[in-house]
């Protein structure tokens, strides 16, 4: 049987040669929230990458240096920053709302674990539909299981001396039904977690797995332990670190706080007194004994929190500083790194077209996976289309191929067209995005890694705008004097669409006449210049032409565009004004006396391209969209991205 998620080939209409198409989406998301775990992150990310699934990292304002260590490794996860400590329950549902995946495994961050047990989680959870939720076992440094299993919290197990007594690991080799296991690892289906509305964020730490598993089992499912198979963890880092020995404590106050909530405020008091009574009396018999130190001190502040109730443990404070900061984020979205990831930031289409013998695909293709990672840091959702067209090569489809099988962590489309027209290529991905945004790149560039945010952002700052254009600049490293002349008029904005990459709002995507040749100077036209920005701070890297008959073709397709959109405006009646604004005073301020030459050639070359796109165009010659080989950035080794 095929992969649901390896690349597919839909076929066309009989009679009809259609695109080919390939969309690959995560088929298991993991979550892991992580506060201040640079030491054993890495480690964990590394155990449980691979290609069929997504990794989100939810920070919860850490200090120590994690997104470095991460970045170091070059670690495949969408990074999700909430700016500060909300608690383990809030930030596991930030993940849980930007998850992809049919599966969404919570993973602590101190943990490691093998293929084996998402396998046998995920193969369990498939296996039963009345599965809810799915843990395996854990252990420890030397090897050993950690009982991770217990009954619920009682008043009959406290007065029997069970509180926070584990049940034995449980043996065997098939799953085991539970009251509820520890959420170092809980595996669950991403739509039923989100029926539930996922951890419920008044447990700032501690009890919120055991409220959850409880949840699952009230709506019918069950919670399955997994005894064959482990992971290790190295257990509680997080909560040592925050609470040190206070932790008990603050475990007792979140599960009176769970109790609370299953059995009501009288069960609750009956409970706290019993609480109070048991501890307080341990604490007595220890002082009169004469211990009085942990031990008796422990007890005491036991029996403090049970006379107190839940919201005066050891994190009540840090509770309510999370509440606070959570309506931060609610009040002020859009200033907010990532408050609700799938709901407040915008899905983004990342568009490339590319012919089919386009050798720098790949290259440019790894540099907007890294620009990409800002934006979804961010919170939003991104996908990727690349449209390859033409018959002549197949350097570009295995490229865009090998980046989709890589990119298993996003919802990448890889669309083959035969014919080689780049104004089909954009229609065709146009057609098949539904994203609020858009961003459309050249083949052969390199994209800086903030360029998509700062276009993101100018978009975002400015509702009026359609369209914003990174800052193309010429790479002129080496370059000889063509290249130089070439690169000239990058100096200047004349308001116009950049063609190599922009950024701009679908419902201004309009359907682009085919056999187009200049599709960014169709689009400044029809969007008007007072819709368009240029965007400094977002830059695009090029090669410009270095042979005088690359740039002549270059300028030749070019200066043919610009015939085909007068003589389509005139047929509509629409001719107006010039597309471009030519900014003369500050040509002639730039212009040095050793820039002369230059522009001489340049001026040259585009007079020369102009009478033969004229011509062309009164002799019915077409002007074809060609590869300028000159141009090319060197190929990504072994064609990979």
């Amino acid at each position: 049987m095929p992969d649901p998620a390896a690349p597919t080939e839909s076929p066309g209409a009989a009679g009809a040669v259609a695109p080919e198409t390939c969309v690959v989406s995560p088929s298991l998301s993991i979550v892991i929230v992580n506060w201040n775990g640079a030491e054993y992150l890495p480690a964990c990310v590394a155990a449980v990458a691979g290609p069929d699934r997504e990794i989100l990292v939810v920070d919860n304002g850490s200090t120590d240096g994690s997104r470095a260590r991460l970045d170091a490794a070059a670690a495949p996860v969408r990074w999700i920053e909430t700016g500060s400590n909300l608690g383990f329950a809030r930030a596991a549902n930030l993940g849980l709302r930007a998850a992809r995946g049919r599966h969404v495994l919570f993973l602590n961050p101190d943990t490691v674990a093998g293929e084996a047990a998402l396998d046998a989680a995920r193969a369990a959870l498939d296996a039963d539909p009345a599965t809810g939720l799915v843990s395996v076992a854990i252990v420890d440094e030397r090897g050993e299981k950690v009982p991770t299993v217990e009954p619920f919290f009682s008043l009959r197990g406290l007065l029997g001396g069970r509180w926070q007594s584990r049940v034995s690991a449980p043996g065997g080799t098939g799953p085991v039904r539970v009251d509820w296991c520890h959420g170092a690892f809980l595996l669950g289906r991403r739509t039923e977690l989100a029926r539930l509305g996922g951890f419920d964020e008044r447990f700032f730490l501690y009890a919120e797995d055991m409220d959850l598993c409880r949840r699952v089992q009230e709506s019918g499912k069950a919670v399955v332990y997994l005894p064959q198979v482990s992971i290790y963890h190295r257990g509680n880092a997080a909560g040592e670190a925050l609470l040190g020995e206070k932790r008990s404590a603050a475990i007792l106050a979140s599960q009176l706080l769970d109790y609370r909530s299953r059995r009501g405020a009288a069960a609750s008091a009956a409970l706290r007194c019993a609480a109070a009574s048991y501890f307080g009396l341990r604490w007595a018999i220890e002082r009169l004994s004469g211990d009085g130190g942990g031990a008796a001190g422990h007890h005491r502040a036991l029996a403090l929190v049970a006379l107190r109730g839940p919201g005066a443990g050891p994190l009540a404070e840090a509770s309510r500083r999370a509440a606070a900061a959570a309506a931060r984020l609610a009040a002020a979205p859009r200033r907010d790194a990532l408050a609700e990831p799938a709901r407040l930031r915008e899905a983004i289409t990342i568009a490339v077209l590319a012919r089919a013998d386009e050798p720098a695909l790949g290259t440019t293709l790894r540099s907007l996976e890294r620009a990409a990672g800002t934006l979804a840091a961010r919170g939003h959702e991104i996908h990727f289309a690349i449209c390859v067209n033409g018959e002549e090569g197949r350097a570009a489809l295995a490229d865009a191929r090998g980046f989709a099988d890589c990119m298993r962590s996003l919802r990448t489309a890889v669309i083959r067209e035969p014919r080689a027209d780049k104004a089909r290529a954009w229609n065709l991905v146009r057609s098949s995005c539904a994203t609020p945004l858009l961003v459309f790149c050249d083949a052969d560039v390199d994209v800086a890694p903030d360029a998509l945010l700062r276009l993101v952002e100018a978009l975002e700052t400015r509702p009026d705008a359609a369209l914003a254009s990174a800052r193309q600049v010429p790479r002129l490293e080496g370059a000889g004097v063509v290249a130089r002349a070439a690169a000239l008029p990058y100096r200047f904005d004349f308001g116009v669409v950049g063609g190599r990459l922009y950024a701009m709002r679908s419902a201004a995507a309009l359907a682009m006449p085919e056999g187009l040749l200049l599709e960014d100077g169709w689009l400044s036209a029809e969007l008007g210049r007072e819709r368009l920005l240029t965007v400094g701070d977002a830059r695009v890297f090029f090669r410009p032409p270095a042979t005088l008959g690359d740039y002549f073709r270059e300028r030749l397709r070019t200066e043919a565009g610009k015939v085909q959109i007068r003589a389509s405006r005139r047929v509509a009646g629409a001719e107006g004004e010039p597309i471009a604004s030519y900014p003369w005073s500050e040509i002639r301020r730039q212009i040095g006396r050793r820039d002369l030459p230059l522009a001489a050639i340049n001026l040259g070359v585009r007079l020369g391209a102009r009478a033969a796109a004229e011509v062309a165009a009164r002799t019915g010659r077409r002007v074809r969209w060609a590869t300028i080989g000159s141009s090319k950035p060197p190929r990504a080794a072994g064609g990979e991205s």
